[in-house]
């Protein structure tokens, strides 16, 4: 990862991670969120990322707009919880993708998706903001507290 200047490389590319990242959630919610209210049933599942939980450097863009995920996705919780809506974020760290770098297999917080997919899914209800495995919240637990205790410095 490079420094925001580098990455993304050009405006397009920056208009382009946002629309995907931002706008993609905001307009397939007006979509699908009026057919759930009536119903008065229904579960939003957000998908964020551990970048999206703190500011990440050399990934500020990605970051920023995940971040974004995740605050819309309690904003709509605490407005739809008492209408039958069930909203998730969920804030994976790395799942050994096809996006995911080959060297992440070495990764002791990597999982491969089949390991990701039942424990995340399994808090659909239980929890509105989950890492999904308790790897990656073991991993983000750990950042936090860096953070917090480089801050006291």
């Amino acid at each position: 990862m490079t420094e925001f200047l580098s990455n993304p490389p050009d405006a397009q590319t920056c208009i382009d991670q946002i629309n995907v990242n931002v706008s993609g959630y905001v307009m397939m919610t007006r979509i699908i969120l009026p057919s759930m209210v009536v119903a008065k049933k229904g579960i939003i599942i957000n998908i964020s990322s551990v970048n999206g939980d703190i500011a990440t450097p050399k990934a500020a863009l990605y970051s920023a707009t995940k971040g974004f995920v995740a605050f819309f996705s309690q904003a709509l919780r605490d407005e739809y919880m008492g209408k039958g809506i069930i909203v998730q974020c969920v804030l994976p760290g790395t799942v050994l993708t096809k996006m995911a770098q080959t060297a992440s297999k070495e990764n002791f917080l990597c999982v491969m998706p089949e390991e990701y997919v039942s424990p995340a899914l399994a808090q659909v209800g239980l929890r509105s903001y989950t890492y999904g495995h308790w790897k990656h919240g073991l991993h983000m637990k750990k950042k936090k507290v860096l953070i917090y205790l480089k801050s006291l410095l």
